[in-house]
Formats: structure tokens, sequence, C-alpha cells
């Protein structure tokens, strides 16, 4: 085999080589980027439900202040053993 066959023959597998690392690195920047946005969907659906939990949570805690701020202790107590 010649020098020019042989540097003809490396030159050949090195492209082959590029071409082989640049479509798994696509592939795998691809599959990177979908599980990025699946994750970002996950937390965005979670969020909501945070978001709800937390806005149902305030209104309960506005509704106990105005209860406080209504009602004297003793009375409140008086109603919270009645429970027990």
């Amino acid at each position: 085999m010649s020098t020019a066959s042989l540097t003809s023959n490396l030159a050949d597998a090195s492209s082959r080589l590029q071409d082989k690392a640049s479509e798994a690195f696509r592939a795998g920047r691809i599959a990177t980027a979908d599980g990025l946005d699946a994750a970002a969907s996950g937390i965005k659906a979670g969020g909501d439900d945070v978001a709800e939990l937390a806005h149902a949570t305030a209104g309960s805690l506005k509704a106990t202040a105005k209860y406080v701020r209504k009602h004297d202790g003793a009375r409140i107590v008086d109603t919270s053993t009645s429970y027990l």
C-alpha cells in the first residue's frame, strides 16, 4: 500500500469517525433537551398545584385571623375544647 493510499484511508476513517461522533453528540443533545423540557413541564404542573395549595392555605389563614380578631380568647378556647 502506498503512502498516498494509506493517507487517504486514514483521512476517510477520520472523517467517518468525526461523522459518528457528531451524530452521537447531536443525539445526546436532543435527548438532553427533551429531558430538560420534560422536567420543566413537570415542575410547572407541580408548581400550579403548589400555588393552588398556597392560595387555599392563605385563605384559611385569613379566615382564622378574622375569627381571632372577632372573638375573645375565652370563647375560642371554649369552642376548641368542645371539639375534643
